[in-house]
């Protein structure tokens, strides 16, 4: 439908004459932000790809890229933006972090930000519902790189770590030492990272021959908050309570130790404990965290290098999904079950 979008139909929708919109998008000192912001949101609603939006970009656009993320408090997003922003630096460009608190009306705000901004691309990580807005920016020209989730819009180069893998290591390494009743604070089951993890976890205990009951899972939103909300009802479920807990983040860690303390529950002798994620204080805890660490810097990095490549044409702008590996560390939080 796009190709048969006029600049008429442009301004049209956006309540201006044609060259009102022609030079909103050539010449934006010339216009009011009022009048180029209509004209930009009528570009996006359209879906208009012609020659007056791809000479703005060439333009316009600043050696800036985008970054939104999820929440910056998390350390693996403060990692991951740390990683993007250095690589985007030794580049010769800069990064403008926004992030959405998982709220796909702050999300948007964020990208009309951005647009206004002229940024010559974009990292994402998407929230649940960004879709369609993916799918705008990617019909406007800008090179768009979704990182740590998939929102499965077409047209985007996406970077994450093997969450499969990566929960089926931590599932093994809890059935290595004895466990047969694991249960699980999962991630939001929206989320690309929520369903793999559970996937993964899933998926190896069957091959072990390992049930997995229903009761056993809770799922939450990535905030200790809701780990903590999570794990404290897996817990008052009736029935036996699992030996050993896999967690889908380290923000629900947290809340999950939160919990199992509340409750009486000393980990690892009464429950053990793994997580997805690590973080400094998982170290300093007693007893430290086991977890499956991500390489979040490098994720960071390598959005950087897609987005820029895209932008300036030394790589094809949809290079397809790069799954990072996962490296789980064993430190004190699991023990064989007892007897």
């Amino acid at each position: 439908m796009s190709t048969s979008i006029t600049l008429k139909d442009v301004a049209r929708h956006a309540g201006v004459s044609a060259t009102t919109a022609s030079r909103s998008l050539t010449r934006p000192d010339r216009v009011n932000e009022e009048t180029r912001t209509r004209v930009l949101e009528a570009v996006q609603a359209l879906g208009y790809t012609g020659n007056e939006l791809a000479r703005s970009l060439r333009q316009q656009s600043s050696r800036t890229i985008g970054l939104i993320i999820s929440d910056l408090l998390n350390p693996f997003h403060a990692q991951m933006a740390s990683g993007l922003e250095r690589e985007a630096a030794q580049r010769g460009y800069s990064a403008l972090l926004c992030t959405s608190d998982e709220d796909i009306r702050k999300e948007r705000g964020a990208l009309d930000l951005l647009r206004r901004q002229r940024v010559c691309g974009v990292v994402l990580e998407p929230t649940e519902g960004s879709r369609a807005e993916v799918e705008g920016l990617v019909r406007s020209g800008l090179p768009v790189v979704e990182v740590d989730r998939i929102s499965g819009a077409a047209g985007t180069a996406a970077v994450l770590s093997d969450n499969v893998a990566g929960a089926a290591s931590a599932a093994r390494h809890l059935l290595a030492l004895g466990h047969r009743h694991i249960g699980t604070v999962a991630g939001d089951p929206s989320l690309t990272s929520g369903r793999e993890r559970l996937e993964g976890l899933r998926a190896e205990l069957e091959r072990a021959g390992v049930p997995l009951p229903d009761r056993w899972v809770v799922t939450a939103r990535y905030t200790a908050e809701d780990g903590y909300r999570a794990a404290t009802a897996l817990l008052s479920r009736p029935g036996p309570r699992p030996t050993a807990l896999f967690v889908a983040n380290i923000e629900m860690a947290v809340g999950t130790l939160q919990a199992l303390h509340d409750a009486e529950l000393r980990v690892p002798s009464n429950l053990s404990v793994v997580s997805f994620d690590d973080a400094r204080w998982a170290t300093l805890i007693a007893p430290p965290l086991t977890v499956v660490a991500q390489d979040a810097a490098r994720l960071g990095r390598m959005a950087a290098q897609l987005v820029i490549d895209a932008v300036t044409g030394t790589a094809p702008r949809v290079p397809g999904v790069h799954r990072l590996p996962t490296t789980l560390i064993e430190r004190g939080s699991c023990q064989p079950p007892r007897t």
